[in-house]
């Protein structure tokens, strides 16, 4: 990236002053992407430069401009029914088991405007039906961005963000808006419920754990030691039979222990008479070049049943 000695140094001193207070972590080739964000928001600021903005975040603490910042910082491209595979697996392994424990709570925990979360909404209606998902089913979406949780409340949503609904699901669960708008169904959008929220935030203010956490796309943007920390508080609100799934482009290898893979590479636990079963020499000697988006409490890279936590 070009540019003047003062203006790197003024970049430089953001992304650190990013990092430390939202956990976000821009590396060098994420810079361009940075800049390019920054340099909009001085733009729509009339400051000057990114050192003026700095100053009035780091120094100044101006709140109103630090709320634009998180904003224009970690806006993220997403829509309806995201990475397939993540979500059937969520249909087909993950599901059946939630629905035979009683109350499902899900968090999804970098909602965006909403996509994700209602997604979640529809598959779960899909498969318990809508009276028992009424019912058993509440689904928090967050995200550090406040006008994307006002869009998600707003609940309106161009075509493009719909290109991956199958046909029967837009006619059973999207409603028109009007200039070439789509709603979703009131019944999908009571089971949902959004929150503005920094993952960085300590303590978070849950009174009741989760039984899964959607994780997804936001964790490449934390360093390792702050994908750690953030993992590890999400390991202390579920169950040891709860789940968190992260994105296909996401891996917890050398991250965390305290999480048991189960998909792609490795398989869950099964006690079967002849004892769990284990992963092939294969599959473990693949388990470095995959990235994984299903996981459960238990030692990362063991496909034995976690025992009773310390």
């Amino acid at each position: 990236m070009s540019g003047n000695q003062a203006e790197v140094e003024a970049l430089q001193k953001m992304r650190q002053w990013l990092h430390t207070r939202f956990g976000m972590y821009f590396d060098n080739d994420r810079l361009p992407l940075l800049f390019q964000r920054l340099t909009q928001l001085v733009w729509q600021l009339e400051l000057g430069d990114i050192d003026t903005l700095y100053d009035l975040v780091a120094r100044q603490h101006n709140n109103e401009i630090i709320k634009k910042l998180a904003d224009i910082v970690s806006t993220n491209h997403t829509y309806f029914f995201r990475e397939p595979e993540v979500l059937d697996a969520f249909r087909s392994d993950i599901l059946p088991e939630l629905q035979a424990a009683g109350k499902i709570r899900i968090w999804s925990a970098a909602a965006s405007s909403g996509e994700e979360t209602y997604t979640l909404a529809i598959i779960i209606t899909e498969v318990l039906g809508l009276e028992a998902a009424r019912s058993k089913v509440s689904i928090l979406g967050t995200d550090i961005n406040s006008a994307l949780i006002h869009q998600a409340e707003a609940c309106t949503y161009p075509q493009r963000k719909m290109s991956a609904v199958p046909k029967d699901t837009r006619k059973a669960f999207f409603r028109p808006a009007g200039l070439g708008q789509w709603t979703l169904t009131p019944e999908i959008k009571k089971m949902c419920l959004f929150r503005r929220l920094n993952l960085k935030t300590q303590p978070w203010p849950f009174s009741k754990g989760f039984s899964a956490v959607f994780c997804r796309n936001v964790l490449y943007y934390f360093d390792r030691d702050q994908q750690r920390e953030v993992t590890q508080r999400i390991y202390d609100i579920v169950p040891d039979n709860g789940w968190l799934i992260t994105g296909v482009s996401e891996s917890l290898h050398g991250v965390n222990n305290r999480w048991r893979l189960v998909r792609p590479v490795f398989i869950a636990s099964d006690n079967t008479e002849s004892g769990p079963k284990q992963p092939t020499a294969a599959l473990a000697d693949t388990a470095q070049s995959q990235s994984p988006y299903l996981c459960r409490p238990g030692p990362f890279g063991q496909s034995t049943a976690p025992g009773p936590r310390s």
